[in-house]
């Protein structure tokens, strides 16, 4: 083998060898960060501060704080690192709902009111809109959690009984914290049953005070709703 063909193999070698050493031997494909996705990983996240344009995609750089680029209707999802649009906010095929919400197709009749020579002129409109579906409600957050009576854990995974109504994931189902309450799809909160202990009458169903057997301190808070009605029976 010519002397000059041998060096160039050793040489080559010896460049595999050292390239191999510049990466660790405990790093999967799924570490190494593309070229493409380098300048994005520096940029500023949600929150952080900035300078002019330079954030993360999907925020905008507003008072030199990265953040979501209509606020009023945007809520940042740090699980996915994106702008959620809550319920109520219109919505396309590029845009995210809230968790919960989906994204659903409305038709709307817009009637001006200037009447012409057939009447009033009809015109339908189409938008589509973040809704919470059947068996959903809306929350505080924007978002959508699970309504009364409606099954939750398994298949639903971390999705939320109604935080408003203050329910619970129990056997299941959402329900009202304990047995003996009784759910107000009206006023979609749990009341106590009669004979069960209160801390004021909100607590009681609509039929029941919260009554003390002696006077209220701070060392007899509780007391016990009782039925309002002096001579007709009093529903529990």
């Amino acid at each position: 083998m010519p002397f000059k063909f041998q060096f160039l193999l050793v040489l080559c070698i010896s460049c595999v060898a050292s390239f191999k050493r510049d990466i660790p031997l405990n790093v999967t494909p799924s570490q190494i960060i593309p070229s493409d996705d380098l300048d994005y990983a520096l940029l500023p996240d949600f929150n952080e501060p900035c300078n002019k344009t330079d954030c993360a995609p999907g925020l905008f750089c507003t008072d030199d704080i990265c953040q979501c680029a209509n606020p009023s209707y945007e809520v940042y999802n740090n699980l996915t690192g994106r702008c959620d649009r809550v319920v109520g906010a219109m919505c396309t095929a590029q845009s995210i709902c809230m968790p919960g919400a989906l994204c659903i197709r409305n038709i709307f009749e817009k009637i001006y009111s200037r009447s012409g020579v057939f009447g009033p002129k009809v015109v339908p409109i189409i938008e589509n809109i973040c809704q919470c579906p059947g068996g959903w409600v809306d929350n505080l957050w924007g978002g959508c959690d699970l309504a009364h009576g409606h099954p939750c854990g398994g298949e639903f995974g971390d999705a939320k009984c109604d935080r408003h109504a203050e329910l619970v994931c129990r056997e299941d189902k959402c329900a009202c914290p304990d047995a003996s309450d009784k759910y107000n799809s009206k006023e979609r909160r749990c009341m106590k049953g009669v004979g069960t202990p209160c801390r004021w009458k909100g607590q009681c169903s609509p039929s029941a005070d919260c009554v003390w057997d002696t006077t209220r301190t701070p060392k007899n808070l509780w007391g016990t709703c009782l039925c309002s009605f002096k001579d007709d029976p009093c529903p529990s």
